[in-house]
């Protein structure tokens, strides 16, 4: 008996909201979480350089937020196959992406053939290029999140979606002197998520 895949639809106003407070949550709070895990091994370089161990736990944590990057990335401004993909507008109606900064365009020109594919441009790559500004990224995904959020209706708002506008209020935002760029107070985001996400 032959294997039919069912086709993709978009799923009903139950679907949708089922969807958001769990997988776009999640998506969310594991960005929020590669920052975390960024900047602890950050800080703890001098020991994990004497273990050997510096080097896979930077890269563990470079993948872990460049994945969840792209798929926030796709959500906010990918057009097309929505019967297969979840995408902001399938939410907020006329829903308009927000211009992408200079780091949300190098993401998206790098990540797919850098990251999650093997692709033959690595072979381009100079050094000085190969890195990533992730802080700078994890930023401004999560100003986009704050936009999309704040319009968004409430009437999809469940328990998921309800602890990360707590998580995203606790975050202390302050403004930058330099052309009032919003940046994240990292120590109010270590106690917001950890407050709010089970971890192990």
């Amino acid at each position: 008996m032959k294997y039919m895949k069912a086709s993709p639809t978009i799923p009903d106003e139950d679907g949708k909201t089922r969807y958001i407070n769990e997988h776009f949550v999640y998506e969310v709070e594991e960005l929020l979480l590669s920052a975390l895990f960024y900047i602890s091994v950050q800080a703890r370089t001098k020991e994990l350089s004497e273990k050997k161990t510096l080097q896979v736990f930077l890269n563990a944590a470079v993948d872990h937020t460049l994945l969840h990057a792209r798929n926030l990335l796709e959500f906010y401004y990918y057009k097309g196959n929505e019967e297969k993909y979840a995408q902001a507008r399938a939410y907020v109606s006329g829903w308009q992406s927000p211009t992408k900064t200079t780091n949300v365009k190098k993401l998206e020109a790098r990540v797919n053939d850098e990251v999650t594919h093997l692709g033959w441009k690595r072979l381009d790559i100079k050094y000085e290029d190969k890195t990533w500004r992730l802080l700078d990224v994890i930023n401004e995904l999560l100003d986009i999140t704050a936009v999309f959020t704040g319009q968004l209706d409430r009437k999809f708002y469940r328990d998921g979606l309800s602890r990360l506008e707590t998580e995203m209020k606790e975050l202390r935002v302050k403004q930058h002197t330099d052309g009032g760029k919003l940046v994240l107070d990292y120590f109010d985001l270590f106690d917001a998520v950890l407050r709010s996400v089970r971890l192990g």
